[in-house]
């Protein structure tokens, strides 16, 4: 388990390459995004893994800085809790120092985990993370600043119980992202669809122009998704 201050589980995604690398995100193939941010005029950063697939947060620290072998726990951490085994992991990262930092290599290399990093100046290989902080700092709870690191440690660790197994997530069918991780989302969604067909069948008047229905789970998750000339070619 990890210390107090911090919560693991999940999946990460990637995207490097000097020419377009399209990265995609498959039921059985595991991908894990590294991302970071600094908490609002406090000297910490917060550092979540997630799970580009499910959107489970897998592990989160706060500390007062970064570097390469607070790194390096946080991904060992969460890779014993998520039992990952060589060669079905993916980690993708930022360019920050600590995400290429020794350590870090060592301890991917040693796991049989494959790490990717964005190109430069290129938002759009970190989409999963900016979303993910949009979340975060736009919860009405968010502080306007942080009176310590034990404050900033107290609010993440309630915001990322609520994210994980709380929030109703638009880009996974509306499932909380536990329930898309553990492998629950498929008889939820199927349980929902039997509540909908019933409130048809009582009240088809209520539903003018089709019959309800869930929304749909997605089976993939891309980074840089290819459009379909690209595909073809």
């Amino acid at each position: 388990m990890a210390k107090r201050g911090s919560s693991y589980t999940g999946i990460l995604d990637d995207a490097n390459r000097e020419q377009r690398e399209e990265i995609v995100a498959l039921l059985m193939k595991a991908y894990w995004m590294e991302i970071e941010t600094v908490m609002s005029y406090i000297a910490n950063s917060v550092n979540p893994d997630v799970d580009v697939f499910s959107r489970y947060a897998v592990g989160w620290t706060v500390q007062y800085r970064e570097n390469g072998q607070l790194a390096k726990t946080l991904i060992e951490q969460a890779t014993e809790q998520q039992q990952i085994t060589p060669e079905i992991l993916t980690l993708h990262a930022d360019r920050g120092s600590p995400q290429r930092a020794k350590p870090v290599a060592f301890l991917l290399a040693d796991l049989g985990i494959t790490k990717t990093h964005s190109r430069p100046y290129t938002s759009s290989d970190n989409p999963y993370s900016e979303a993910h902080f949009k979340t975060l700092k736009y919860r009405p709870e968010f502080p306007d600043r942080f009176d310590d690191i034990e404050h900033a440690r107290g609010h993440c660790r309630v915001f990322f119980d609520w994210y994980n197994h709380h929030h109703r997530h638009s880009g996974i069918g509306l499932m909380t992202p536990a329930a898309f991780h553990y492998g629950q989302a498929t008889d939820l969604h199927a349980a929902r669809a039997r509540v909908l067909d019933a409130a048809y069948e009582r009240y088809p008047e209520r539903f003018v122009r089709k019959p309800p229905a869930p929304p749909e789970l997605p089976t993939a998750a891309w980074i840089n998704k290819p459009d379909t000339k690209e595909v073809a070619h």
